[in-house]
């Protein structure tokens, strides 16, 4: 609506969270471009597929992963 992606500080921190608080999700964020992480923590912390991204083109994408990111996404 506004021809930009906000800057981190302009979404609110409820917006980070996730229920069961499995995830610790960051974003990089510019004007033209984000990607998302969602980095496991606590029981989901050894999770085979590592930390989920996701950028503004949807491209899914694993990171310190023992799967592929097709595998990770589908499950």
């Amino acid at each position: 609506a506004n021809g930009r992606y906000p800057s981190a500080s302009e979404v609110p921190a409820r917006q980070w969270q996730i229920d069961g608080l499995r995830y610790q999700i960051t974003a990089r964020l510019d004007a033209q471009s984000f990607v998302l992480r969602a980095q496991p923590i606590d029981s989901q912390a050894s999770d085979a597929c590592g930390v989920l991204t996701l950028d503004h083109l949807g491209q899914r994408g694993v990171e310190q992963a023992q799967l592929p990111a097709l595998s990770c996404w589908q499950r």
